[in-house]
């Protein structure tokens, strides 16, 4: 129904949301009855405006993170080395130089501590009103079903579909731009009481008859809001190179390897100044290196939180893979329970992202 699922993280295009033009065009041609109540131009709009102010804080919060670490363990290589090299093989200024960047790593640290906060803050809260804006999409299609489906060929009923739908929109989207807090709010939903967006959809109740159209709508449900997260997660635990499971993996295999190094590194240097054999101020650089490298490694993953992400998403995915072998059932009043347990699953998938990054720090 979508080709694109198959798209790298990297040019994720969000089809569960038809953003792509030339991608939506095709699914109106396809599937016309489906595009009908899929296609939501005025949420597209804000959803694709707040997605690009939510990269630029993305990379903002993580690219200070990471350049602070990369100073500090700079400056605290150069002042170790300063101090091992025997001060007539120094080149001259070496030390003040070493110093100068780890006092610069310092304050650049105390002043990102406060501004990177910040960033971090807006970054989350706007992430969260993107995912809420997407949970919305399919939980209004949900509420509303019967009447989704008589849009599908009704067009007096399709323009009150239209209708009633941009009017909660605007009612929603105006709650959670207005929510200063929302992330935290999320975090603190420990009863999961905000999981739906609207107070009566807590109490849904299963589509009144089976028709054709009925089933035509849960299979676009099933591609466009199962496949598609499944997708998703499986990319972010494959070998994608933007995938937090990468990144994850190779952040821990730096650190292992550095961390394995770093004795054998001391006991070499140890061995040099037992032996006075050959000399230890090479061994005692490169076991300042691998040391501070071991540690720059481990602080990457903790700020960057890739191990938690990797974690989080080993979860979905085998909560997606098992309601995706369910929904296989014929009776659409049993595809309609796990497609509220699905909006269950991304809600509480949002709020372990959110409480994880939350604390995430970069320091060694």
């Amino acid at each position: 129904m979508i080709e694109r699922t198959e798209a790298p993280l990297k040019d994720w295009p969000n089809s569960d949301l038809l953003l792509d033009d030339a991608e939506r065009a095709q699914f109106a041609v396809d599937y016309p009855l489906l595009h009908r109540i899929f296609d939501f131009e005025e949420l597209r709009a804000t959803f694709k405006t707040a997605d690009e102010a939510c990269k630029k804080l993305k990379t903002a919060t993580h690219s200070e993170g990471i350049y602070t670490l990369i100073i500090g363990a700079v400056g605290v290589v150069l002042l170790g080395v300063s101090g091992l090299v025997p001060h007539q093989l120094l080149s001259s200024g070496l030390e003040v130089i070493a110093l100068m960047i780890t006092v610069a790593a310092g304050f650049w640290g105390m002043m990102q501590k406060f501004r990177h906060g910040d960033v971090r803050k807006r970054w989350l809260n706007l992430r969260s009103r993107l995912e809420r804006t997407r949970q919305f999409h399919f939980q209004y299609i949900l509420h509303n079903w019967d009447n989704a489906v008589e849009a599908m060929t009704d067009d007096q009923k399709y323009a009150e579909f239209v209708a009633d739908r941009l009017a909660a929109f605007s009612e929603v989207n105006g709650r959670l731009e207005g929510t200063a807090k929302l992330a935290r709010k999320l975090i603190e939903d420990v009863h999961q009481e905000e999981q739906w967006l609207l107070e009566d959809w807590a109490a849904l109740s299963a589509p009144s008859a089976k028709s054709p159209n009925s089933d035509l709508l849960a299979q676009a449900f099933q591609e466009l809001r199962i496949k598609i997260q499944l997708r998703y997660s499986r990319l972010n635990l494959d070998t994608d190179k933007n995938s937090v499971g990468a990144n994850a993996a190779a952040l821990e295999t730096g650190a292992s390897i550095c961390f394995a190094i770093t004795p054998v590194f001391a006991l070499l240097t140890l061995g040099a100044l037992i032996s006075d054999a050959y000399p230890a101020v090479p061994f005692s650089i490169l076991m300042l290196v691998s040391g501070t490298l071991a540690l720059l490694f481990q602080a990457l993953q903790l700020g960057l939180r890739v191990t938690e992400d990797r974690d989080r998403y080993e979860i979905y995915n085998a909560q997606l893979e098992n309601l995706s072998k369910n929904y296989s059932s014929p009776d659409i009043a049993a595809k309609f329970v796990l497609l509220r347990q699905l909006e269950a699953f991304a809600y509480d998938e949002l709020r372990s992202f959110l409480k994880s990054h939350s604390t995430a720090k970069f320091s060694l």
